[in-house]
This record gives structure tokens, sequence and C-alpha cells, in this order.
């Protein structure tokens, strides 16, 4: 009985995070109200400091992000996947598509540009990724 309680005490705070980690990392949650958050937040700070940072260079991804964070490849696609309800990869393209719409929107560059310096290779696979998440072209964003 006391590990059916746990195991449904374990759903329910599983439950809680992926609702407070839903829209992030665009929507970065508001500070723990209690000590449950202030692990998982410091850990989403972190990842999102780290992807960040490196955002520029191309040939960074999820074997590049487990290296910096000290973490093994699999237990970073659990607690990423257990948090976001995303994949490792999912999470790095949408910050680096988010990073791009700001760059975009401030006029200052044109799409290729944009593009590699948010870390993608094919500006083409960029515009598709980039009207996939936003319902617009790149483009459409400079004029």
């Amino acid at each position: 009985m006391d590990s059916f309680l746990n195991n449904e005490k374990l759903q329910e705070l599983r439950q809680l995070l992926r609702n407070r980690y839903r829209n992030w990392p665009i929507d970065t949650p508001s500070p723990p109200s209690d000590q449950h958050y202030q692990q998982e937040d410091a850990f989403m700070l972190r990842l999102k400091e780290t992807i960040e940072s490196n955002m520029g260079n191309p040939d960074f991804g999820t074997l590049e992000l487990c290296k910096m964070m000290l973490i093994s490849r699999t237990h970073l696609h659990m607690k990423v996947k257990a948090l976001t309800n995303h994949s490792t990869s999912h999470v790095i393209r949408t910050l680096r598509l988010h990073k791009a719409r700001k760059l975009l929107e401030s006029a200052q560059f044109n799409v290729n540009e944009v593009a590699y310096e948010v870390g993608f290779k094919d500006p083409s696979y960029f515009t598709r990724r980039f009207k996939e998440e936003f319902g617009v072209t790149p483009g459409s964003l400079v004029k």
C-alpha cells in the first residue's frame, strides 16, 4: 500500500513539473514557491545557459551538451523529456529558433546571417524549421 501511495505522489510531482516547464524555454517559470522546484529550476537554468552560450556552433548538439553538463546522454534525455515532454535536440532547436526570431525582428541581419548565427548549417533547413515553429517564413519578419 505504501509503495502505491509513493508511486501516486511521484506521478503527481512529475505532472506538476511538466506543467511548470511545458512552455520552457520560451516562458521561464516564475521563482519556485516551494523546494520541489529548486533543483529542477537550477538544472533547467544551467541547461538553457549552456545551450545559449554554444548556440553559434553548428556542431553543438546533444553529445556536446552532455559533456559540458557532465551528465550521460541517457540521463540528460530522460530528465529533459520528463520535465519538458520534448527531446533534448528539440529543446536545442527551439532555443535556436527563438533566438533567430529575436535577431530577425531586430532587422539588423538577413535570413542567411541569422541562420548561421544561431548554429544552422543550411539556411533552407532553417527556413523550414522556422516556418514549422512560428507559422511564418523568416523572410517575412525581415521585410
